[in-house]
C-alpha cells in the first residue's frame, strides 16, 4: 500500500510539472510528454498491485485452516461416536473430545513462538477452520449432542429401507423359495383355543383379522391356524422381528395373562405376525403411516387387520408442540379427547372408528418413524394412548409399551404424558407402562 500512495504522490507531480519543464514548454510538449508518463505509470500502478495481491494470497496460507478444520472434523466425530454429550457427566469422554482441538491448537502456538506467523492469522484461521469443520460434520451425521449423532444420516435411512423392503420367505437351508401354504383346518371339528387361555373359555370365535382375505376366501382364521402360519413364517424367513427376546418378553408376559383382549400396535411390520399370534383370539390393529408398506404386508400375510393412518406432526416440531401442550385448552387433561380434536395437534384426530369405539387393554407404540426431521416422529402417538389410558371406563389399568427410549423425543414425551411413577419395566430400548383408570390419577397426566 505504501508503494501506491508513492505512485498516486508521483503521478500528481508528473501532472502538475512533467520533467520540470517551463510553462511554455509544458505546453507544447504536454501532448507527447503526458501519454509517455501516463504509460509509465500505468505500468508502475499494474505491477505495484498484482504484487500487493500476490501478497494477500501468500498471507493466506499463513491462516493455520487445515489444522483446526481436520482435528475439529476429528472432535466432533468422537463426540458422537462416543456420546459425550449424553448427560451422564463422563468427564473422560470430554478430555478424548478435546484432546484433537489441543493438539490444533499446540500446531497454531508453535507457528506464532517460532516467529513464522502472526498470532492474528492463525486465531482467524482457527475461527475459519472450526466453521468449515462444524459444516462438513452436519452435512453427514446429526449434531453431536443429538442422540443419534454416532452415526451418519445415510446409516439411518439405510436401516429404514431394510426394515420398509420386502423380503421374500425363503427356507433356512437356502433352498429355493417356498409358498408358505394357507393351512385349512375343519372349524367344524376344529375348534381350539389359545394356549395362553382357559380351555373353558366361552368365547370361541375367531375375531375378523383382515377384510381382504375375508373377502376373497369367505372364512374366519381358526386362532390355531393364525399361531402355526407364524411359526411356519419365522421357522423359514431369513426376517427378524425389530425388537430382541428381551423386549419382547415384556410384552408377551401381559399378552399371555391378558389374552383375549384389546391390542392396539402402533407400526406395521416383520414382528406384525408375532403380535397377532400372542393375541389371537382378541382384537389386534396395527396402524400403519405408509398405504405402500400396508399393501406389501398383507400381501404375505393378509390376515392382519391393518389401517393407514395420517400424522399431523414433524419430529423436528417436538419442542414447539411440548409448547403447544401447555397453551392449547383442546390438550388439556380436562378436555382430553381424540376425536375431532382439531385444536390439538398432538391429538390423533382423524384415527378409524374402531380406535375411538373400543377401549384397548393393551397398546404398543414402535411407530411411526422418528429418525429424521421431516419423519411424523411418535410425539402424538405417545399423547394420544395417554388420553385412551385416561379415558378408559373399564376395569383394569392400560398396558402401554413404548419403544426406542433411547432416542430424546420418545423419553420425553414418556415422561411428560405416560409418567415415569406408572413405569413398571424397562428393558434395552422399550418401556412399560401401566396406567391405572381415570379415576385414580388426578388432572394432570403426571
Amino acid at each position: 500500500m505504501k508503494q501506491l500512495r508513492h505512485v498516486r504522490f508521483m503521478h500528481s507531480i508528473y501532472l502538475a510539472n512533467p520533467q520540470g519543464t517551463s510553462g511554455i514548454d509544458m505546453e507544447e510538449n504536454s501532448s507527447e510528454l503526458g501519454l509517455q508518463h501516463l504509460q509509465e505509470l500505468s505500468f508502475l500502478c499494474f505491477a505495484s498491485c498484482t504484487k500487493e495481491v500476490l501478497s494477500c494470497l501468500t498471507n493466506l496460507k499463513k491462516l493455520k485452516i487445515g489444522s483446526f478444520a481436520g482435528l475439529g472434523f476429528l472432535s466432533l466425530y468422537v463426540a458422537g461416536k462416543i456420546k459425550a454429550f449424553d448427560r451422564r457427566g463422563h468427564v473422560a469422554k470430554l478430555c478424548i473430545v478435546f484432546l484433537p482441538l489441543l493438539m490444533a491448537s499446540l500446531v497454531g502456538v508453535s507457528r506464532v513462538d517460532d516467529y513464522w506467523h502472526h498470532w492474528q492469522d492463525v486465531f482467524a484461521g482457527g475461527l475459519i477452520g472450526l466453521f468449515v469443520a462444524t459444516f462438513c460434520n452436519l452435512q453427514f451425521f446429526p449434531a453431536p449432542f443429538h442422540t443419534e449423532g454416532w452415526g451418519p444420516y445415510a446409516y439411518f435411512r439405510s436401516v429404514e429401507e431394510v426394515r420398509s423392503s420386502r423380503q421374500h420367505v425363503q427356507p433356512a437351508n437356502g433352498g429355493s423359495e417356498v409358498a408358505r401354504p394357507d393351512v385349512q383346518l375343519n372349524q367344524q371339528s376344529h375348534t381350539t383355543t389359545s394356549p395362553f387361555e382357559d380351555v373353558n373359555n366361552e368365547n370361541t370365535k375367531a375375531p375378523r383379522m383382515g377384510k381382504n382375505f375375508l373377502d376373497d376366501h369367505g372364512k374366519n382364521w381358526n386362532p390355531q391356524q393364525l399361531q402355526l402360519d407364524a411359526i411356519l413364517h419365522y421357522a423359514t424367513s431369513r426376517v427378524i422381528p425389530q425388537q430382541n427376546i428381551d423386549e419382547i418378553r415384556i410384552s408377551f408376559d401381559i399378552l399371555k395373562n391378558r389374552t383375549p383382549c384389546n391390542f392396539l400396535v402402533f407400526g406395521l411390520g416383520h414382528d406384525s405376525q408375532m403380535w397377532a399370534s400372542f393375541n389371537s383370539r382378541g382384537n389386534t390393529l396395527f396402524l400403519e403411516e405408509d398405504p405402500k408398506w400396508v399393501e406389501s404386508i398383507l400381501k404375505d400375510a393378509p390376515f392382519l387387520h391393518a389401517e393407514t393412518v395420517k400424522y399431523r406432526t414433524m419430529l423436528s416440531e417436538a419442542d414447539e408442540l411440548v409448547e403447544h401442550y401447555h397453551k392449547e385448552p383442546d390438550c388439556s387433561t380436562k378436555k382430553s379427547f381424540l376425536r375431532g380434536n382439531h385444536g390439538c395437534k398432538l391429538a390423533l384426530d382423524r384415527l378409524p372408528d374402531e380406535v375411538y369405539n373400543k377401549e384397548w387393554d393393551v397398546i404398543m407404540i414402535d411407530a411411526p418413524r422418528g429418525y429424521f426431521a421431516e419423519a411424523p416422529g411418535r410425539m402424538a402417538a405417545i399423547y394420544s394412548a395417554a388420553v385412551m389410558a385416561r379415558n378408559r371406563k373399564g376395569k383394569g389399568a392400560t398396558h402401554v409399551f413404548l419403544h426406542d427410549v433411547d432416542r430424546k423425543v420418545e423419553k420425553i414425551y414418556a415422561e411428560l404424558f405416560l409418567c415415569r411413577k406408572y413405569l413398571v419395566k424397562g428393558v434395552a430400548r422399550i418401556w412399560h407402562f401401566e396406567i391405572p383408570p381415570p379415576s385414580n390419577v388426578g388432572n394432570n397426566f403426571c
